[in-house]
């Protein structure tokens, strides 16, 4: 059963208690962040991830932020317009070059639903592999491409065109794609920076 959701202040955290975001300070170092939404469906409030970047940007670490919800809804009735970073608020410039997203979510097999496909949000395959990459590559290379492949993704939510991605990364909106040859990758292209927009992924590396 899934839990009720969690209060924003609960994910900000209280910095006498290290509680919260502030229990990433009695860390040594880190170099990816993800919060995911508490409900599967659900959607991580802006105010989170905006907070989290700001902290990333200060400890030289990258946040993966989960693709909105609304953006499914839209991409599902074709209405490619509604897919924009308004959804998640605005970053500053700064922060926004500590942070990537990718659309769209993934269906996988729930180990706790006796493997019934469940959308669920994708930051923490994107986790795996940018770890993966630094490891076997190293941070300045992108992890992106035919090596970047997801494991266990049977399939895409919303599978996207070479239009729709072009019109995604344009925003700084990183796409998962499906090729016959190298099945579901993370894909990105030209980096474009612009004020209140998050910069795609091969920008991000770079700060690592």
């Amino acid at each position: 059963m899934d839990s009720l959701p969690v209060a924003p202040s609960t994910y900000l955290g209280d910095p006498a208690k290290r509680a919260g975001r502030y229990a990433l300070e009695q860390a040594e170092g880190f170099n990816i962040l993800r919060i995911p939404p508490d409900l599967i469906d659900g959607d991580t409030p802006p105010v989170v991830y905006q907070t989290a970047a700001t902290h990333c940007m200060a400890r030289r670490a990258m946040l993966i932020i989960d693709p909105p919800n609304v953006w499914q809804d839209a991409c599902a009735r074709r209405a490619i317009n509604g897919i924009t970073p308004a959804a998640l608020d605005a970053f500053s410039l700064d922060a926004a070059r500590n942070s990537a997203v990718y659309f769209p979510r993934v269906p996988v097999p729930d180990p706790l639903r006796s493997g019934q496909v469940r959308t669920f949000p994708n930051s923490g395959y994107l986790a795996g592999i940018w770890a993966r990459a630094d490891l076997s590559t190293g941070v300045w290379k992108a992890s992106a491409g035919l090596s970047a492949g997801l494991n266990d993704v049977i399939a895409l939510a919303d599978p996207l065109d070479d239009a729709t991605n072009g019109a995604l990364d344009a925003q700084g909106i990183n796409c998962l794609r499906n090729f016959p040859i190298g099945g579901i990758v993370a894909w990105v292209r030209v980096p474009s920076v612009a004020p209140m927009r998050l910069t795609p992924m091969s920008t991000f590396q770079s700060a690592g």
